[in-house]
């Protein structure tokens, strides 16, 4: 099914992958603002990075690319990460998020791979607790959930 914002993805297997900013990091480990709508936006101010058109929007790499290429594409635009973890489609369906494959789309275009993570129009503390839920899916994918890296963030 296609629309404004892509065509969606029904659950299933597909892995989609998040960066991980360094500022993001609590205990050794991201903390749910990893998976929280607009974070990393507001962390890296000014950067040319595709943002998606609602604040209720989650940005990931479909894994096609590999987590290792969401890594590689991440640092070519200009922007941190220590590496990245991932969740499947179905786990985010689980949650009440719907996936929508976007590349090409939107002002700016939406880079190639590219998924939003749509979140519910709900309050703050419940997305709040949908990340952390996400964030405990994705902890169960690779070691300890770091799917390529962490690696050292000035390297």
């Amino acid at each position: 099914m296609s629309n404004s914002v892509g065509t969606a993805i029904g659950p299933c297997e597909t892995m989609l992958f998040r960066q991980i900013h360094p500022l993001l990091i609590k205990g050794g480990s991201p903390s749910r603002g990893a998976f929280l709508p607009g974070c990393e936006h507001e962390i890296e101010v000014g950067k040319s990075n595709f943002k998606p058109e609602s604040g209720n929007d989650l940005s990931t790499r479909h894994e096609d690319i590999g987590a290792e290429g969401a890594f590689l594409a991440h640092r070519a635009s200009g922007l941190k990460t220590l590496g990245t973890w991932g969740f499947q489609v179905k786990e985010a369906a689980e949650l009440g998020l719907s996936c929508h494959e976007d590349a090409g789309l939107g002002q700016p275009p939406a880079p190639e791979h590219h998924v939003t993570v749509m979140f519910p129009d709900v309050p703050d503390r419940k997305k709040e607790r949908i990340a952390r839920s996400l964030k405990s899916c994705a902890a169960a994918h690779g070691r300890g959930g770091w799917l390529h890296g962490p690696v050292d963030p000035e390297a």
